[in-house]
């Protein structure tokens, strides 16, 4: 659906924004000075970069404004006819006049977009070619007297062009930072998502896409943490990556099994999740990068029968633990150690 404002056509919704990511206090508040008593060309001057720039812009945007002059009205200006020279016989000048109100209505709204999007404000390559964008959505038809902005087209543009700053602000982060502006970010989408089910408004901020972008980023920047965790934990040697006489990767589901069952039989088992839950085997799963439900159901095994855990054929694994998995867990070794000396005696 379009609406029309003085010759002047807007499609699709006139309102729309990014969700705002939160930036620290000092950079906010050096944002927010610049915005007091500007005007708007004064910010697409900034935008556009270079005085070039901003004069190829305006160049175009007269040159639309001429050719969409209806035909009654340049032919009713002695001006435009060439019968006169003199300013007072132009009577084409309300007509421009009306149009450049309402590109004057547009233009504001598209700054503060920007100037609300402080990711997007802090990058001028991003605001240039964001601008650039901004004036191919306005067209002009010719002899018709009407402008129109495909406002449709610049969301969608804003939300890509957004993102993709949103991604480079969040690499640019610290890792718990990152996960803290998701969090944000996500929390404050669901809340607006669940205003506009109660309302039964439409989804015209894209909040649907948005929460799927952070939803990728959260899972994207755990894993990173997960991996970044497995790589100091192979460093101190408490993931070792050795093979037994079969070739068979250790430590196997049955040597993690006997792994938590020391570890937590003397509560020194460390895990982000209550253990046993199932969420604390998925994440025991993916520290040793094994499926969790065959080492949960080795645990089980060995957990509810002592005889089945002190079994002769188990001591290799049990050895294995010892020397393998629990040098830094003093308590859980002595209990190992005195179950090695039960098995070797079955």
């Amino acid at each position: 659906m379009t609406s029309k404002l003085i010759g002047f056509t807007i499609k699709q919704e006139e309102n729309f924004k990014l969700v705002s990511v939160p930036l620290d206090k000092k950079t906010s508040d050096f944002l927010d000075s610049k915005k007091q008593g500007r005007h708007h060309s004064e910010y697409i001057r900034e935008f556009l970069i270079t005085p070039a720039n901003f004069k190829s812009a305006n160049d175009t945007f007269i040159k639309g404004m001429k050719d969409s002059l209806p035909k009654d009205i340049r032919n009713d200006c002695k001006v435009c006819i060439g019968e006169s020279t003199e300013e007072s016989d132009r009577s084409c000048n309300r007509y421009y006049l009306q149009m450049e109100f309402t590109y004057n209505v547009v233009v504001v709204e598209f700054i503060n977009i920007v100037l609300k999007n402080k990711h997007i404000y802090q990058d001028k390559q991003t605001i240039f070619e964001l601008t650039k964008e901004f004036f191919k959505c306005i067209v002009f038809l010719a002899g018709k007297g009407i402008m129109v902005f495909d406002m449709e087209r610049l969301k969608k543009y804003v939300l890509k062009i957004g993102l993709i700053s949103l991604s480079q602000l969040l690499n640019d982060s610290k890792p718990l930072q990152r996960l803290a502006i998701i969090n944000d970010s996500l929390d404050s989408l669901n809340q607006q998502d669940l205003e506009n089910k109660i309302f039964g408004n439409a989804d015209c901020d894209c909040i649907t896409l948005q929460k799927q972008f952070f939803l990728n980023k959260q899972t994207y920047y755990k894993e990173n943490l997960f991996i970044d965790r497995q790589k100091i934990l192979f460093k101190e040697g408490k993931l070792p990556n050795s093979s037994n006489q079969n070739g068979h990767t250790r430590p196997n589901r049955t040597d993690i099994a006997y792994f938590c069952y020391y570890a937590s039989e003397t509560k020194e088992l460390k895990t982000d999740n209550l253990f046993s839950t199932k969420k604390a085997w998925k994440e025991i799963g993916q520290r040793f990068d094994k499926d969790d439900t065959n080492i949960q159901k080795a645990y089980n095994k060995i957990y509810s029968n002592r005889s089945e855990r002190l079994k002769s054929s188990k001591t290799a694994n049990i050895e294995y633990v010892l020397e393998h998995m629990l040098t830094k867990y003093p308590k859980a070794r002595k209990l190992a150690l005195d179950e090695l000396k039960l098995a070797k005696l079955n």
